[in-house]
């Protein structure tokens, strides 16, 4: 009888039920090289000089298309071109925005059920029955989480995307601060040079001038020495501001996501807000708006949520399933229901016994809750810190300009007026002369640069505060 059941056994695997299998390989085969597919190959296509093991010079050069850089036209200085480019190329920005993508996408599947279980059993030694030898078993089956852990799971996936979008509204801030920065230092040193090349041009005609009043007596060698030793300060300070004007520029191209060599014109100066808001309107304003802030309270709802998720993890998970037996013809022939298949339905329940490792998970997730929240209370006492030294360079920043403005710059002018006057009529000394220009061209530099401390400050003030210094301007929005 053994000898007959196993001459029959190919022809019993043969005919059960050969369709479903195909289709069930056909599937696999699908998925298998869905999931070999290549990852990253559209981004790669855009992009590949950033491919691994591929970013090379000549690569980034390529891909900017960069060669002779330093020849072309200066780029376009327009400031709104300029914030429009860093909010739609900006590295950091992009990188923001695709990760709150995938947060987003993460929030479908949080709350869906985990897959069902497929799977098929063979007996090489069928156990014969009374209806026949059991030959195969085809079993699904499917876990259903309680309904708080998966409420808690959604929860938290809801949280985490709106931490992303916060971090993407910071990033979008954090790269017009970071603009606005840059453009301030190059409008600085493109000034600088502008004095710069005056005083230079000024520096050399009184050098020879010194030099000639010396042969006739008219001046002392040390006016000689003084005049030389300026021109060659100045000459100094040309190469100093070129070689930090070409740093500035490679700074604000990288914002820019240009090539480092890219040139650029002459910028505008950035517009100021009109008015200086109360510092008390500024913190209301932070603790508002501010996007750091915003997402440590997802974070915290994120905790919250990981919390009950620990806590459903006491409840009962439910199990169900269905099982389909299919059975050879028996034996023995003339037997009622010979080789007809069985069908079972599977129900089980989980049963949370280990009250330590359930409790151990709700301390953890209480810990992590509590450790947001310390988070959160320093970020604010930093915050309203960093608002004020911000505030206070702001009002300085502005102080020192109109002092320039109003009263050290006009006195500078007027004492190389009245030194150069002097000098002519031999009432001061050819050395009056030198210190007073001298005077004036440090005024003068030092007062763009306060300008753009300024500007500096205005634009981490609005980082801080998450908007624009004056309220009644279109706040920068992604």
């Amino acid at each position: 009888m053994t000898a007959s059941l196993f001459a029959r056994e190919p022809d019993r695997i043969q005919s059960a039920d050969c369709g479903h299998v195909r289709v069930a390989i056909s599937v696999l085969t699908v998925m298998m090289l869905s999931s070999c597919a290549n990852p990253g190959a559209g981004v790669f296509e855009l992009y590949p000089e950033l491919e691994p093991g591929r970013t090379t010079w000549a690569a980034v050069q390529a891909a900017h298309g960069a060669q002779g850089a330093q020849g072309k036209t200066p780029q376009a200085t327009d400031l709104g071109a300029l914030v429009n480019r860093v909010l739609r190329h900006n590295a950091r920005v992009q990188a923001a925005w695709e990760a709150w993508r995938t947060r987003i996408e993460a929030v479908g599947p949080s709350g869906a059920l985990p897959n069902p279980v497929l799977s098929y059993t063979f007996l090489p030694l069928p156990v014969e029955t009374r209806v026949g030898p059991n030959e195969h078993r085809i079993m699904v089956s499917q876990r259903i989480p309680s309904p708080p852990k998966l409420m808690a799971q959604h929860s938290s996936a809801v949280a985490r995307a709106e931490a992303g979008r916060h971090a993407y509204d910071r990033a979008a801030l954090t790269a017009v601060t970071q603009l606005k920065s840059a453009v301030a230092e190059i409008r600085y040193l493109q000034r600088a040079r502008e004095l710069l090349a005056v005083n230079v041009k000024l520096a050399e005609q009184l050098a020879t001038a010194a030099s000639q009043r010396l042969e006739s007596e008219a001046a002392t060698l040390f006016d000689v020495s003084k005049a030389r030793s300026q021109l060659a300060q100045l000459q100094y300070d040309a190469v100093r501001f070129g070689e930090l004007l070409d740093a500035a520029e490679s700074r604000l191209n990288a914002l820019l996501n240009r090539h480092v060599d890219t040139p650029i014109g002459t910028l505008p100066s950035w517009p100021s807000a009109v008015e200086m808001p109360k510092l008390t309107v500024l913190y209301e304003r932070a603790l508002r708006s501010e996007p750091g802030l915003r997402g440590l309270d997802s974070a915290i709802r994120a905790k919250i949520a990981g919390v009950s998720a620990a806590r459903g993890q006491r409840w009962p998970e439910l199990i169900v399933g269905a099982q389909l037996m299919v059975n050879g013809p028996a034996a023995m022939s003339g037997l009622d229901g010979s080789g007809d298949d069985a069908l079972g339905v599977t129900l089980g329940v989980s049963l949370p016994l280990w009250f330590g490792a359930d409790s151990a998970r709700v301390q953890g997730a209480e810990a992590a809750l509590r450790r947001q929240v310390h988070h959160k209370r320093d970020h604010v006492n930093t915050l309203l810190a960093d608002i004020k030294e911000a505030f206070y360079r702001l009002r300085n920043g502005r102080r020192l300009t109109t002092l320039y403005d109003t009263t050290l710059l006009p006195e500078a002018r007027k004492a190389m007026g009245d030194a150069e006057a002097w000098n002519r009529t031999q009432v001061g000394s050819f050395t009056d002369f030198l210190e007073a220009r001298t005077t004036w061209y440090r005024f003068s530099l030092a007062r763009e640069r306060a300008l753009a401390d300024a500007v500096q400050a205005e634009a981490r003030l609005e980082l801080l505060i998450g908007g624009a210094l004056d309220e009644r301007a279109e706040k920068v929005a992604p």
